[in-house]
């Protein structure tokens, strides 16, 4: 099981579609395997309106080489070998900035 929550990043931050997303993965998954794709919307418009997803500083680097998270469209990917007599959940704690915010 992979729980993954997001956060806001500024007061006129992106809004994601939900709080926490769940999946359940087979220890046996492929790299590459697409696991979920993270959603957010920005109220702002042109530039200000684009995202960038990132994993926040709560997500240690051991976690961050098991999952690729592609910065433009949300999706977070299989990057490595899942070990689930050595953990068996996986939290992810993700953002998501607009240009707004630079």
């Amino acid at each position: 099981q992979i729980n993954i929550a997001v956060v806001d990043v500024n007061d006129n931050a992106p809004i994601f579609d939900r709080d926490v997303y769940r999946v359940h993965v087979v220890e046996n998954v492929a790299v590459g395997t697409l696991l979920t794709r993270i959603n957010a919307v920005d109220l702002g418009e042109g530039v200000n309106a684009e995202l960038t997803y990132s994993f926040t500083s709560y997500v240690p680097p051991n976690i961050r080489e098991l999952f690729k998270l592609d910065q433009i469209t949300g999706e977070i990917r299989v990057h490595g070998a899942f070990d689930y007599e050595e953990t068996n959940v996986y939290e992810l704690d993700v953002q998501a900035v607009d240009n707004g915010s630079a």
